[in-house]
């Protein structure tokens, strides 16, 4: 299959999943029993003049109801996971346009795709998109091939550290600040020794990405938010932490990055 082919056959997994969910948090938000699907078709034709009837098995129908209806789902998605349909919402519009779509741009789209499944208790149609996934690996330039061997057989010294390989500017630049939030969500969802352990990091000693009043370990969530976009792991040797690395990449993305243990040093 083709690139779009793939993500076509995504979006008919996603619909299958989703439609269950979506029919059941919404029948409970329409009071009086009405038939949701109708009351949401009724207010589009008042305001846009459509007559379309909606369904449950399409899957950019079901994306926007995730988005606009958001207040229905409070209470079982949170806003990382919620944020997953906002970035299918356009995977689906460029698929329904024709667009193609690249190796990365599918990798990541079926990732998400899987992580929203797998939020609503869509176990089977996440599999399945995993199986596609796992068919199409992402492009990884000659650079991000090389280098983890290299960095991973030597202890930087303090220079080298701040010159040490790190990604390119454009694998970086693939990464989004709904990728910080996703990896954000599933630090959350882990705890702060889980993620760690998982993804191969240790404990920030000076920058923290502050969230939401909340404090993380600035490295560990940009390289696992570097994973998200890009499905390339980086280790915890592979970029550095400080004002060259991971905290001028969350700045780049409007996060706050706070050096804790020089407070008064402006950077």
């Amino acid at each position: 299959m083709s690139n779009r082919d793939v993500i076509g056959r995504g979006l008919e997994l996603l619909a299958a999943g989703l439609g269950p969910f979506v029919d059941t948090q919404m029948t409970a938000a329409v009071p009086g029993g009405q038939d949701w699907i109708g009351v949401l078709d009724a207010r589009d034709r008042s305001r846009h003049g459509t007559g379309r009837r909606s369904s449950l098995s399409d899957a950019r129908f079901l994306l926007r109801v995730l988005t606009e209806q958001w207040r229905a789902f409070n209470g079982q998605l949170s806003r990382a996971e919620q944020s997953y349909a906002s970035e299918l919402r356009e995977t689906g519009n460029r698929w329904a346009h024709g667009e193609a779509f690249s190796a990365d741009d599918t990798f990541r789209a079926l990732d998400t795709m899987e992580r929203l499944l797998t939020a609503v208790g869509a176990a089977g149609q996440a599999t399945a998109i995993r199986s596609l996934r796992l068919g199409v690996p992402p492009a990884v330039t000659q650079q991000e091939e090389t280098q983890p061997a290299n960095i991973s057989a030597c202890t930087p010294t303090p220079q080298t550290r701040r010159l040490s390989p790190q990604p390119t500017g454009a694998s970086w630049a693939r990464v989004t600040r709904a990728d910080v939030i996703r990896a954000i969500g599933e630090y959350d969802r882990l705890g702060q020794d889980q993620f760690l352990a998982e993804h191969g990091f240790g404990r920030a000693t000076a920058y923290l990405l502050i969230y939401d009043g909340r404090s993380y370990d600035s490295k560990a969530v940009a390289g696992v938010a570097y994973k998200l976009a890009t499905g390339v792991p980086l280790g915890a040797h592979d970029f550095s932490g400080g004002i060259y690395g991971a905290a001028r990449v969350l700045r780049r993305l409007g996060f706050e990055v706070r050096n804790v243990r020089d407070p008064a040093r402006h950077e």
